[in-house]
Order: structure tokens, then sequence, then C-alpha cells
């Protein structure tokens, strides 16, 4: 039985993992992380185009660093999974606080598909990107606005988020 809690996202018959299609790119899903994506992190964290914009990975970013971030990753769209199908009969949709899939891959001809890159869509968690910039060197103030952004219930329309991306997105896929 499909479980409308995952609408948008659509169900991978076979597989049975959620993924969402890219409304004008049809050949550009996004799903969970895959255990197959570790090894693909490792060039893209070492190329000085992606790591000298991140202020948290390690450099040289090795395998060990690769399975930690692959276990996190994992972990956060698991438990968002878990928290749709809990509430599958449920009439009303639910709001969960992070997004199931973040693993972006370009579908083939075949039907298999490629990892490109990760996008996270999650809350802020730099207090100097919540605060007005006159008050950013403030630390106790950036810390009140991130405890604020951090403890506002799923749903409330003032929460502030951040968009990343781990891994750059290969152009010929976007243009096919």
């Amino acid at each position: 039985m499909e479980n409308s809690q995952f609408y948008p996202l659509e169900v991978n018959s076979k597989t049975g993992e959620p993924f969402l299609q890219l409304r004008n790119n049809k050949n550009i899903i996004l799903t969970p992380p895959r255990p197959e994506d570790v090894l693909a992190y490792i060039p893209n964290m070492n190329d000085p185009r992606i790591y000298e914009w991140l202020g948290s990975p390690p450099f040289p970013f090795l395998s060990e660093h690769a399975e930690v971030m692959y276990e996190r990753f994992k972990v956060i769209c698991d438990a968002s999974r878990a928290e749709l199908e809990a509430a599958r009969e449920s009439p009303e949709l639910v709001l969960v606080g992070n997004c199931p899939v973040r693993a972006i891959r370009e579908v083939q001809d075949d039907g298999s598909d490629i990892f490109l890159g990760d996008i996270s869509i999650t809350r802020a968690k730099d207090g100097k990107l919540l605060v007005p910039l006159h008050e950013a060197d403030d630390e106790e103030k950036t810390t009140k606005y991130l405890e604020t952004n951090m403890s506002l219930p799923v749903g409330d329309p003032n929460i502030v988020w951040s968009v990343g991306s781990k891994t750059p997105l290969r152009t010929s896929a976007i243009h096919s």
C-alpha cells in the first residue's frame, strides 16, 4: 500500500527506496545515501574547489572520514523515513524535521543511476548567519539566535534554513 506521507516523493518499485524526481530534469533524482556513495565522497572532498568553501571537513579527507559522513547522513535520512512510515495511517500529512533524501543521482537510459553529489537542507547551525550583521561578533547573541532557531517546532515559518552541498554536480547531467 502506498504511503501518502511521502508525497511528493515516489518509491522505487524495485528497491523500495524513496526518491524525488526533479520536475524540469527528469533524469535527476534525489535518494537516500547508499553505501556505495562512500568512495565517491573522497575525491570530491579533497578537491580544493569544494573543501575551501567548507568549514568542517578534515583535509586530507580519507576513507574513514567518508564512512563517518555517510553514517551521519544515513542516520538523518533513516530517521525521517521512519517518522513518515510511523504516520502511514494518519489522514493528515505530517511534518518531519529533516529530509529522507539527499543524494543527487543521474538516471541512465537503462534505469541505473550515477551518484553526482549531495545536498542538504537543514536548520541553520551557524549563529553568525542568524544575527543581524552588526551583532555577528557578539557570541552571546549569536548563541541565543542559534538556540532559538534550533528550538522552534517543526513547521514553524520562522525557522532559518541552510542549503549545503558536499560534492559538485557534473553539469552534463543538468543539460541532458
